[in-house]
This record gives C-alpha cells, sequence and structure tokens, in this order.
C-alpha cells in the first residue's frame, strides 16, 4: 500500500504519485473498510447516488452495485470515487489517516509533467490507464484552481490490444479528458464542455471549447456560428478546425465536429513548453467559463482570472534570460515581513549591510519562469521568502533531502497566501518546478 508520510517529504511526492497510478494497493487492502469510509465521506458531502454518477461517469446500476456491496471495488474503481470526493486514494486506503491532509489539490504533478509521463508508459499498462483517467484531470482542474468535485470529468486512456479469443484487435480510440460544471447540464440537453484529445498513435492533440448536444435537431451549425460570433472567434480559425477534423475523421468525435467554438489542434512535436501548455489550458478555460455565460447566463470566472495582469513582453525577457527578480520595494516587503529573520531557521546569524541591517536575500518560492501562467502575481511578495545566505546557497545547491525539506516547510508556510494571491499550486508542482521532481 502506498501512504502519505507527512514526517518524510523526500517520500511524499513518490507515495501520492504510486497511489494515483498504482494497482498494486487493491490486492493488500480491505476493500469492504474501503468501500465504508468512501462512502460516508459521500454522504458527509451530501452526493446523491445520481451525483456520483455523474461525477464518476458510471451509470446508475454501476453505480448502484458499488456504493451497496453488490459489486467487487477495483483500483480504477478507488482512485474514480475518490477523485470525485476531491480526494487521493490514500485516506479511504488507510482508515487511520487524516483525510484533511489528502485533498487532491494539493499533490499532482503539473499537467505538462503528467502528459510527459503518460508518452513514457507503454499502452495498457495500469500507469497508463491511470494517468489519463485520473492523475491529468486532477492536475488540469488543480492547476486552473476550481473546486475539483464541482466537475464532471470523462477520460479515456487509448490502447490497441488483441482479444485472445477472436485474435481481433480492438481500441485504438482516441485518448481524451473532458470536463464540464455540473450546474450547467439542464434538460436543455446542451452542455458547453472544454477538454483535450490525442490522436491513438499520440502523434496529434487537440485543446476545444466546444457545445455538446446529445440529440440533434439540425440546429447545431446555426447555435455554433452564433455563439463564435458572440465570442469574437475569427472564420479562419472556424476554417482551420475544420480541415484539421476532415483529416483525422477516425478520432475526432463527431459532437465535437458539429459543436466547436475555440479550439487549438497540431502534432504533438508542437505541443507548447511547460509553462505554455499551463497558459494554453488557463486561456481555454477562461473562453469556456465565457460560453458558460454566453449559453446558461451562470458565471463561472474564478476571481484571480479577473484580476491577473499579464507579464510584458519586456519581463518575459528578463525572464528567459535569467535577469528577473522582485522590484526592491516587494523585496523590502518581503523582508519586513519576516523581520530580517531566516525564514528557514530564524535562529542563523549573518553579517550587517550598509545599512546597519542583518543582509538576508529574497528568493521565490515558485521560480519564475515556472510560474508565468499566473501573471504578474508572480513577482508580488507572496511568492518571495526571506533566507540568510546559507540557506539560500543550501536551496540551490544543497543536498536532495536538504532542498526538499526547506521547500517543503517554506511552502506550507505560505500556502494559503498563494492561493489567495491566485498562484494555485500544488506541493508537487512546487518541487518540480524547484527541479526536485
Amino acid at each position: 500500500m502506498f501512504f502519505f508520510d507527512f514526517n518524510n517529504s523526500t517520500s511524499a511526492t513518490n507515495a501520492i504519485t504510486q497511489s494515483l497510478v498504482s494497482d498494486s494497493f487493491v490486492h493488500t487492502a480491505e476493500l469492504d473498510s474501503i468501500r465504508t469510509l468512501l462512502g460516508k465521506e459521500t454522504e458527509k458531502q451530501g452526493l446523491r447516488s445520481s451525483d456520483l454518477a455523474e461525477l464518476t461517469g458510471w451509470s446508475p446500476s454501476k453505480t448502484s452495485k458499488l456504493t451497496a456491496g453488490r459489486q467487487r471495488l477495483t483500483a480504477e474503481d478507488i482512485r474514480t470515487w475518490s477523485r470525485a470526493l476531491g480526494y487521493t486514494p490514500d485516506p479511504f486506503i488507510d482508515g487511520k489517516a487524516d483525510i484533511r491532509y489528502y485533498n487532491l489539490g494539493g499533490y499532482i504533478r503539473k499537467p505538462s509533467d503528467a502528459l510527459e509521463a503518460y508518452f513514457c508508459v507503454l499502452d495498457g499498462e495500469p500507469e497508463h490507464v491511470a494517468i489519463a483517467q485520473y492523475e491529468l484531470p486532477l492536475s488540469i482542474l488543480a492547476m486552473l484552481g476550481v473546486k475539483i468535485s464541482d466537475y464532471a470529468v470523462r477520460a479515456n486512456a487509448s490502447g490497441f490490444t488483441i482479444d485472445p479469443v477472436t485474435r481481433r484487435g480492438f481500441g485504438n480510440t482516441a485518448t481524451y479528458i473532458r470536463f464540464w460544471q455540473r450546474t450547467t447540464t439542464d434538460n436543455e440537453n446542451m452542455t458547453p464542455e472544454f477538454g483535450l484529445w490525442l490522436s491513438p498513435e499520440n502523434d496529434y492533440f487537440l485543446f476545444a471549447v466546444y457545445l455538446n448536444r446529445k440529440s440533434e435537431d439540425g440546429a447545431m451549425p446555426q447555435l455554433r456560428a452564433a455563439y463564435k460570433d458572440t465570442l469574437q472567434v475569427e472564420d479562419k480559425y472556424t476554417d482551420e478546425f475544420d480541415k484539421f477534423a476532415e483529416m483525422h475523421r477516425d478520432w475526432v468525435p463527431g459532437f465535437l465536429r458539429q459543436g466547436e467554438i475555440v479550439s487549438i489542434g497540431s502534432d504533438t512535436n508542437m505541443l507548447p513548453q511547460p509553462g505554455d501548455f499551463e497558459n494554453t489550458l488557463i486561456d481555454l478555460f477562461r473562453k469556456y467559463c465565457a460560453l458558460v455565460w454566453e449559453v446558461k447566463g451562470i458565471d463561472l470566472l474564478p476571481g484571480k482570472y479577473r484580476q491577473r495582469e499579464e507579464i510584458s513582453s519586456f519581463r518575459q525577457l528578463d525572464i528567459l534570460n535569467g535577469y528577473a527578480d522582485f522590484y526592491p520595494e516587494v523585496k523590502e516587503k518581503i523582508l519586513q515581513r519576516e523581520k530580517y529573520l531566516c525564514e528557514n531557521n530564524p535562529a542563523h546569524s549573518t553579517f550587517v549591510d550598509a545599512l546597519g541591517r542583518p543582509y538576508m536575500e529574497v528568493v521565490p518560492i515558485v521560480p519564475f519562469e515556472e510560474g508565468m501562467q499566473f501573471g504578474t502575481n508572480i513577482f508580488e511578495q507572496e511568492n518571495g521568502v526571506c533566507l540568510c545566505p546559507m540557506c539560500r546557497a543550501q536551496m540551490k545547491y544543497g543536498s536532495l533531502n536538504d532542498r526538499e525539506d526547506m521547500i517543503f516547510k517554506l511552502f506550507r508556510k505560505h500556502q494559503k497566501a498563494l492561493q489567495e494571491k491566485g498562484i494555485e499550486i500544488s506541493l508537487t508542482q512546487v518541487l518540480a518546478a524547484n527541479g526536485l521532481a
């Protein structure tokens, strides 16, 4: 079994990743106990059977059987049910674990890292399926900073296998991850959605915001054109998508071809770089929220996206060249906030500078080059920590364990302030951003 050890940050990221993608815990865990704990948390959150079915993607029949104990839980079921409740599987596998510490938003790799891991795992392996159906959807939602259990997820991992009986191949469908906010589903049967598709051979990708209308009455072309016009989508982008969809009819679904509003598609060699990948998802999510507002009259856009100021091209160049830094006045606020004491160890001594103050350095928790998707918020004092010269050097050049322990400690101290500033990032993502993944 894999459980998160809060007294050992070195093993933390490995343990949580294993609980997200490994099937091994099923063979030793007490399934009835897991079912009971999952059921209690479901009731606590006020979720009905129909709510659970929507969040998990299970049929009403399967939902009823699993919750009543008439069907055996699988590793995938446990992950999916846990995801619907907003947690990792760990606290349900280990009944003694404190569930408060296993909120999904804190321990998931960032989307670009999860996607890279997906490409590196062989088709059909348990990890291959779990990354696509569990970790990557959660990583995207956590990065967007939304409440995970508010969003329904449909996900599928592409794979091709041979049936040993018929000797026929089956599978080979696109990998897809689709999202929609649950309150946007109604009797009109038309739901705004957004998602990511990868071709069966992982050689093409497609991001899209679209209208999904399950019963076609011939009105979709007009609706699609109307909402594209409302969102000011240029005709050339519509033409580009239509050509792309026609070339890939074997894996681009029909409902997407009919209801696409905004999309980005190309070969995987053109996938955005890590920071750009997250920026692309954020941009599409903002357009999704705009579509929901137009179609449903529901305002889903988190306040942090309204407040975020984009980084200027000049400052982006400084980031890329390694010259970026906090403004002097921001540094001074951070130093005064900490009273010129080292945050890693306030007992550490240092020399006195020319102004007669203890010399301290200001360091970003989330490196600027890895946090560009958060806009200028990444340069605000919430992202800065005060360290003595020795700890500053140790954070950059120290042993793996020492660096992990320090970043773990500093992130935990400032996590709430970062979130309130709109910098929604997990511990795993912070460790990866600092070169510790």
